[in-house]
């Protein structure tokens, strides 16, 4: 009853909105585009050409964990902008301009339509070619589609942080402690079935795990790497190493690719829902 316009009609003038403000911010674009470019360059460098080998196998291992680590920290630049446009927003929804729901839908829409997709392709082809990951177009696929959700995952939890958050230094804090958190349990820094038993909830909580997960499980599964040419007597690994031991030995092997890239999903709808309740009801 407080609005004259239906919903649809406050969606359309807070797409344009947004349309204006991102395309007139140059600043903002250059920044998306060369950080994702000059980090995927340079991990694609460092990494560059990773033997199949066993020890190449280790190099996968941790080549997927640092992508999924740099998708999230590169959308932290999302929170300044949504802390300056949080003062404008309480005055407009004071007059009754829009929707709540509409301006946080229009919010988002050009990262989960435009900047999701070429963020993640900016920074994962050239990680991907470089390092000479798993050859074929149905893994090349997986990896962006799950950096691109990861992607768009965090920048949603971070803007609801700020929301949140009476000031931005405070929210800052928070996203460190959330991320810690989230990146102890992704399942490379301790591998789930080593968690405590108290802890193992904790692993379907983190955005990274499924990503991780996902992406681990279709670089190895099916795979074959033999020992590096100078091994010794004094090795413990059973040549060749097939890629499912590894991922049975982490327990990555316990749900499918299907599954993690599901609950990423619903991940990143539950925040998309959350950022909007706290947008309506939280006030600073």
């Amino acid at each position: 009853a407080r609005y004259a316009r239906p919903w649809h009609v406050h969606l359309w003038l807070c797409l344009r909105r947004q349309f204006w403000l991102e395309h007139t911010n140059v600043g903002l674009i250059l920044g998306r585009i060369l950080i994702n470019v000059c980090t995927g360059m340079l991990t694609g460098n460092l990494w560059s050409s990773a033997p199949e080998t066993y020890a190449g196998l280790c190099l996968r291992d941790s080549v997927v964990f640092h992508c999924c680590m740099s998708v999230v920290l590169s959308v932290a630049m999302d929170m300044g902008p949504m802390f300056s446009e949080r003062v404008v927003f309480y005055k407009h929804r004071d007059g009754h301009f829009y929707r709540t729901s509409a301006y946080w839908l229009a919010n988002n829409a050009f990262r989960i339509l435009f900047w999701g997709w070429v963020e993640s392709l900016f920074f994962g082809a050239p990680v991907y070619f470089m390092v000479g990951l798993r050859k074929g177009a149905r893994p090349f696929g997986l990896f962006w589609v799950m950096l691109y959700f990861l992607n768009v995952t965090a920048s949603l939890m971070f803007k609801g942080i700020v929301v949140l958050c009476p000031t931005l230094p405070v929210a800052h804090v928070c996203v460190g402690l959330l991320q810690v958190f989230f990146f102890l349990f992704s399942g490379f820094l301790i591998p789930w079935n080593r968690l405590p038993p108290g802890w193992l909830w904790a692993r379907w909580l983190s955005p990274q795990s499924y990503a991780y997960g996902a992406i681990i499980t279709s670089q190895l599964q099916g795979q074959l790497f033999p020992c590096d040419p100078p091994m010794d007597n004094t090795t413990t690994a059973t040549c060749p190493v097939s890629g499912d031991a590894f991922l049975n030995l982490i327990s990555a092997d316990v749900v499918g690719q299907g599954f993690y890239a599901g609950m990423l999903v619903i991940v990143a709808v539950v925040w998309l829902v959350v950022g909007q309740l706290l947008l309506q009801y939280v006030r600073h």
